[in-house]
């Protein structure tokens, strides 16, 4: 028979398999804003080991009678710091509920189309090693980026290896850039998630 501890552990797995869907596929999230019509143009993520995992989804659509291209940028966070708080420290979880439903907040923000074309140029001109004995650990700092999405995906561990640091420093510099929209703007439009719609 397994111990509440085992059990709790198994639960919160859960829990972050769970975030780890959402951050991956926000348009899954309940609640969230429909993004029918729009289509994916960049991923990027951020996964830290102990703290708020990250990801920003880049979407596009063309109306008709409108000029260009309308760009909306997703992001998506997980707090893993008020869910792993909630499943470890039973006080905590007594008031607050020891279900694996992971704490998410979406905040959907308008992007100048213009700005984003230019980065995306930049990012285009970029060239690195496919194979460069990356390094790895478990704990730490996982980052990631795909373009165009589900086409082509990186990931890389910390820093990076030192032979892509041209895409990594595009991938810092476009994240800071995405988190002063993201934040510039009125609280999200939600907070917590249930389970998502798995296809």
């Amino acid at each position: 028979m397994k111990s509440n501890s085992e059990n709790r552990y198994g639960e919160f797995r859960e829990l972050e398999r769970t975030a780890r869907h959402y951050l991956m596929h926000p348009d899954l999230i309940p609640k969230a804003s429909s993004l029918d019509g729009w289509f994916l143009r960049l991923q990027l993520w951020h996964f830290p080991s102990f703290s708020a995992n990250r990801s920003w989804f880049i979407y596009q659509k063309r109306e008709r009678g409108v000029r260009g291209a309308q760009t909306l940028l997703r992001q998506t966070t997980w707090d893993y710091a008020a869910d792993s708080q909630r499943f470890f420290e039973p006080l905590t979880g007594l008031a607050q509920g020891f279900h694996t439903q992971p704490t998410i907040e979406v905040r959907d923000r308008p992007l100048e189309t213009a700005v984003f074309a230019a980065r995306l140029s930049t990012l285009e001109q970029i060239s690195f090693p496919a194979f460069c004995g990356c390094p790895g650990g478990i704990d730490g700092e996982f980052y990631g980026l795909a373009f165009p999405p589900p086409a082509a995906s990186v990931w890389w561990w910390c820093e990076g290896p030192e032979s892509w640091r041209s895409l990594t420093q595009w991938s810092a510099d476009t994240r800071d850039w995405l988190v002063g929209i993201a934040d510039s703007l009125p609280q999200p439009e939600q907070k917590e998630a249930s389970k998502p719609r798995i296809p």
